[in-house]
């Protein structure tokens, strides 16, 4: 009988080489799921940063004539 698996379980199954130790493909494994536990955390936050960054740029782009960016983007 087939037993359910979690999400974390799985992934560590899948990350997990079945290739003989020193083989090529051994030293290419990775884990699907991060180390760090703050990681998905500290993902939001950065992409929220990058939201306020990019509506920054963007006002500072729409503030600017467009001689003035032209300007800018030739030099």
């Amino acid at each position: 009988m087939l037993q359910r698996m979690n999400a974390r379980e799985s992934a560590a199954m899948v990350s997990t080489p079945v290739e003989e130790p020193g083989s090529p493909l051994r030293r290419f494994s990775f884990r699907l799921l991060p180390r760090e536990e703050r990681f998905f955390e500290m993902f939001v936050e950065d992409g929220a940063n990058v939201l306020v960054a990019a509506r920054k740029l963007n006002e500072l782009l729409r503030g600017l004539t467009r001689r003035v960016l032209h300007a800018w983007v030739l030099t």
